[in-house]
């Protein structure tokens, strides 16, 4: 009754509801239509895939992190392994270390190796190997003829304890030989230069035996006694008479005395048999002590500069090169040009160089200092007048000197000789007092005897006793040429 009362009531018609549904699911049947299609038409794609395309704002906010954890995956990757390598490398060296330095060696044949490959060499070693297992290899040791290491550093030791004691006993007795030959010599010179008229003193001989017994209170040996050295060496005085007696050679500013050299024949190099045999050959003046060369014709020396001779800047640390210099050169028998070229500038520095240096003095007042700079100073004006001989003229000495030669104080206190001193310092008051007598003679222009020369430089250089510089190692071509 109320469906049929009017069309256009509250409650809509069911044709109405059912158009409505129609219209309603069409869109819905669309889209799921849409969706298949778009499914089917694109491979491989899952829901995943469709969910990115339908939100591709999500997708872009997370890619980046998650390509920076795929760097990061690879960088660690490669530091482990970058840290595993470098691992294995350092265990490599630590076990290589090891057996380099834990004795094993690697052996070697010594001889007839070089063709054997690494398989034989494998055998050979395994072979060794064994015998040391074994106790063959100490057993063939043990019978060898150079036998172990201990026994053999033991024989050693006892062989060089031997030879060290077999010397030291031979060089005693060398010594005492030499002294015993030297105090001979020394007193066989003495009679030689007492009939040149040289004045030695009076010295009492003592007795050498050809089988030297032990003599005295003391178990010396007589050519051993303190007195008998001491006294046996010749000595010459201050005075004016001993040193006219000692006949020097004058040297002139105005001519040359290098000519003056003997036409005797002349004994070897060195000592032919001391002093004796060279004052009774009449050699004394080609024996190196002593000698001088002569000057080839046309050789001209040039003047010595004295305006260099007490420069400072000019000075020099040491004036030994130029006595070497020297003495090379006096050895030849003549000199020419370029041998007197070189002597010219010698001399200069060698008169700079030691009177700078004898401002200073001995290293002590003990003899053994005195006698040591006497000494030098010695070698120094016998190099210095022996250049005067031969340069003449050229020298120019009366310009400079007196002011070289005050620079050298010869009056150094020295003890008394007495009894009660050791006969070291004795020998070295003696040896001081008459160096000091020569150097009074050099100091005038002019050389002592030759004789006294040859003397003293033989004190110098040879004498047992002597314990100063001059006997150092530096004097060696000094102690050759007096076969010392």
């Amino acid at each position: 009754m109320l469906l049929h009362a009017s069309p256009f009531g509250a409650r809509p018609s069911v044709n109405q509801q059912l158009l409505t549904e129609r219209k309603l699911s069409f869109p819905l049947t669309n889209k799921r239509k849409l969706e298949g299609i778009l499914m089917t038409s694109i491979p491989y794609a899952g829901q995943e895939t469709w969910s990115r395309l339908a939100q591709p704002t999500q997708r872009n906010r997370h890619s980046r992190p998650r390509l920076h954890k795929l760097l990061r995956g690879i960088f660690l990757a490669t530091a482990a392994s970058v840290v595993i390598i470098l691992a294995s490398l350092s265990i490599c060296r630590t076990l290589s270390g090891r057996y380099k330095f834990s004795g094993v060696t690697h052996r070697e044949l010594a001889e007839g190796g070089e063709g054997i490959d690494e398989e034989q060499h494998a055998i050979i070693e395994g072979c060794l190997e064994l015998e040391e297992e074994m106790g063959l290899m100490e057993h063939r040791a043990a019978s060898a003829s150079e036998g172990d290491w201990s026994s053999r550093v033991a024989e050693l030791v006892s062989m060089l304890s031997g030879a060290a004691a077999a010397q030291q006993t031979m060089q005693e007795h060398v010594q005492t030989e030499q002294q015993l030959q030297l105090g001979k010599q020394f007193l066989e010179g003495r009679s030689d230069l007492e009939t040149e008229d040289v004045e030695l003193g009076s010295v009492e001989t003592p007795a050498f035996h050809a089988s030297v017994q032990p003599g005295g209170p003391g178990g010396l040996m007589p050519g051993l006694e303190p007195d008998s050295w001491l006294e046996a060496v010749p000595s010459i005085t201050r005075s004016p008479e001993a040193q006219g007696v000692a006949g020097p050679s004058p040297v002139t500013d105005g001519a040359s005395n290098a000519g003056q050299a003997s036409a005797s024949p002349a004994p070897r190099q060195g000592d032919g048999g001391g002093l004796k045999y060279l004052l009774n050959v009449g050699g004394i003046q080609k024996h190196p002590y002593v000698r001088l060369p002569v000057l080839q014709e046309g050789v001209v020396p040039r003047p010595i500069r004295v305006s260099v001779l007490f420069d400072k800047s000019f000075r020099r640390p040491s004036y030994h090169s130029y006595l070497l210099a020297l003495r090379r050169l006096f050895a030849k028998d003549t000199l020419d040009q370029e041998d007197v070229n070189v002597i010219v500038p010698a001399v200069e520095k060698l008169v700079n160089t030691s009177w700078f240096q004898s401002r200073s003095g001995p290293r002590g007042p003990s003899p053994v200092n005195i006698a040591e700079t006497y000494g030098c100073y010695f070698m120094v004006f016998d190099a210095v007048v022996c250049a005067s001989q031969l340069l003449g003229e050229h020298m120019q000495r009366h310009l400079w000197w007196d002011k070289f030669i005050a620079s050298f104080n010869t009056n150094f206190p020295l003890p008394v000789s007495g009894r009660r001193e050791c006969e070291l310092t004795k020998f070295h008051v003696d040896l001081a007092k008459r160096l000091a007598a020569a150097l009074d003679i050099y100091k005038q222009g002019i050389r002592p005897a030759l004789s006294e020369v040859y003397a003293l430089k033989k004190l110098l250089f040879c004498y047992p006793l002597g314990h100063h510089r001059l006997k150092s190692s530096i004097w060696e071509p000094w102690q050759k040429d007096g076969n010392c």
